[in-house]
């Protein structure tokens, strides 16, 4: 979900020497418990542009000095430190389930995915001036989004954060938005938003008002827990799914039957 396709735009080639065989060498002497099960992709010069490394056993990165990838998957590692990738030409970068804490060495990769999942990251700082479109930190201790004020997210998933302050993407032209079992109440930040998607399910959510001036098509929440804004989404035009989760909605007709059913 998070890789784009490999593009033809031109390679670092100073830094991308090593071919898939001495690239795996140097990945087994920096990492003893390395297990030689990474997928590449090569270009025409048999050059790594891509790289899945997810549960390879990896706690050392240094050989990804000497190469430069535009897609890389480092999750389920007990990697921290991402300082050998700094400078690469990342597109998209994949640390679900690692211990990397510092995004520091980010500063300047042209990233536009990154997934942060079950990660140690709470400081998205480093961050600021990212060009990214797609933001996963889906159960991180991440609480504060001011460094994402001025990204232009299009898709950002919050799930089991403990964020509550929604004001930092007042400006983002997000489409999709996930925020279930999050600490937030008010949604009055996302007013205006290109959103299709959204999820507020178990949050202290109780006013949807601000979403129905947006063309949402699928909407998973907590109807017990809504005060004001259910008569507005049954006239909503856009929205097709409905849900107590996004894995549950069902077409807006069938649902709207079973509410009335209650």
């Amino acid at each position: 979900e998070l890789v784009p396709p490999t593009t033809g735009e031109p390679v670092d080639v100073s830094r991308n020497y090593l071919s898939v065989a001495d690239f795996q060498e140097a990945m087994r002497e920096a990492n003893p418990g390395y297990t030689r099960r990474g997928v590449f992709v090569t270009d025409a010069a048999k050059r790594v542009v891509e790289a899945d490394l997810s549960r390879c056993g990896l706690t050392r990165l240094e050989p990804f000095a000497q190469i430069a990838l535009k897609v890389l998957d480092l999750s389920g590692n007990a990697v921290d430190d991402l300082s050998s990738l700094s400078g690469m030409p990342l597109r998209a970068l994949l640390l679900d389930e690692t211990a990397v804490s510092d995004l520091s060495p980010l500063l300047g990769v042209p990233l536009d995915r990154l997934s942060l999942v079950k990660s140690k990251v709470v400081d998205l700082a480093p961050l600021r001036e990212a060009q990214l479109t797609h933001l996963d930190l889906r159960q991180t201790k991440v609480s504060d989004l001011s460094a994402l004020a001025k990204v232009r997210l299009v898709e950002l998933r919050l799930d089991g954060t403990k964020v509550s302050d929604l004001s930092p993407l007042a400006k983002c032209p997000l489409n999709r938005l996930t925020l279930s079992h999050t600490l937030v109440s008010d949604l009055s930040p996302l007013r205006g938003r290109p959103l299709r998607v959204v999820d507020v399910s178990g949050t202290r959510v109780s006013d949807l008002t601000p979403l129905l001036d947006s063309k949402l098509r699928r909407l998973a929440f907590t109807p017990g827990r809504i005060q004001v804004g259910m008569s507005g989404l049954r006239r909503m035009r856009s929205l097709r799914e409905l849900g107590e989760s996004l894995s549950r909605c069902r077409a807006a007709p069938e649902y709207w039957k079973e509410i009335d059913a209650q």
